[in-house]
């Protein structure tokens, strides 16, 4: 049975990239989670379910396999959005295109700017960080009990759990 984590930098900002989030896959328990392939140009995205005609008739799906009890679908990433992949690798977040940025505030499924009962808005930190918030940048501060430089970027840059090793061969890449 495949483990189910946590949802990984890869699936809040490269997958909202394809126009996709954790519940285009079907009920949220179905998505593991995304990764960028080593080459920048793929996102592959483990499920514990197969996928649904969906998610193989989207435009950027090149082929899924299985492994180890997982269901993994490979995805090209647009030709627009490759520098932004490469961004996210370096942690540069706030350096994403500004067409980047939009799409991954609105396809990340993330919440953004939603109200709240208080009569306040409510966004997801990973989102704030696209900005270099400065909301974002305090609470950093108070809670690191730390000083951060008005240039620094508010999240971590992507640790291996956002990666994955397709290993593709021309032919696959190809197909």
């Amino acid at each position: 049975m495949v483990e189910k984590r946590s949802i990984n930098l890869c699936s809040c900002y490269v997958l909202p990239l394809l126009g996709l989030n954790q519940f285009s896959f079907g009920h949220h328990d179905k998505f593991v989670n995304s990764y960028v392939s080593e080459d920048n140009l793929h996102v592959v995205v483990e499920c514990t379910h197969p996928y649904t005609s969906i998610i193989t008739n989207h435009a950027n799906f090149k082929f899924s396999f299985e492994k180890d009890g997982g269901q993994f679908a490979v995805f090209e990433v647009p030709v627009f959005y490759r520098q932004d992949v490469v961004k996210f690798k370096d942690g540069k977040y706030s350096t994403f295109s500004p067409q980047a940025k939009e799409l991954v505030r609105k396809k990340s499924g993330l919440k953004y700017k939603s109200p709240t009962m208080s009569g306040k808005f409510e966004t997801a930190l990973e989102l704030l960080a696209l900005d270099k918030d400065i909301e974002l940048r305090k609470y950093w501060e108070k809670l690191l009990d730390v000083k951060i430089a008005a240039d620094a970027e508010l999240m971590s840059v992507p640790d291996e759990t956002n990666f994955y090793i397709l290993n593709l061969t021309k032919e696959l890449t190809n197909a």
